[in-house]
């Protein structure tokens, strides 16, 4: 596994925005797109061969159970 980079606290840089009282709360992508946990997965893409259907390398991707799907759809 490779090693990740460590968090270090906050850095403050210049004067504070005056729009930061209105900042969003943080999204959770498992509450926005996951219906079923057991059968949804993330992955990061390697490879090319799926570039012409905007599926590119090192994109993250989420995948999960399709009871619609058929051959050659994706």
């Amino acid at each position: 596994m490779a090693e990740r980079a460590k968090v270090s606290g906050s850095v403050v840089a210049g004067f504070p925005s005056p729009a930061e009282q209105y900042l969003e709360p943080p999204l959770d992508l498992n509450e926005l797109l996951v219906r079923r946990p057991a059968a949804t997965y993330f992955v990061r893409v390697e490879g090319d061969s799926m570039v012409g259907a905007g599926i590119c390398h090192g994109i993250s991707s989420i995948y999960g159970e399709n009871r619609y799907g058929s051959a050659g759809s994706f």
